[in-house]
């Protein structure tokens, strides 16, 4: 399977469905399942939106 690794907040909004679409500079042929992995750091602007 799959996974991309995702920061907090953005990543639980991923999973339940608040944010539907996930942009990266590089592409992504792969179309299908796959795994939402929690990064450990927070950045300061996401410490500030909680």
């Amino acid at each position: 399977m799959k996974a991309i690794t995702i920061l907090q907040p953005w990543a639980s909004l991923l999973a339940c469905g608040a944010k539907q679409i996930e942009t990266r500079s590089w592409p992504a042929k792969y179309r299908g399942p796959i795994a939402i992995h929690t990064g450990k750091t927070w950045t300061m602007f996401t410490r500030e939106l909680t």
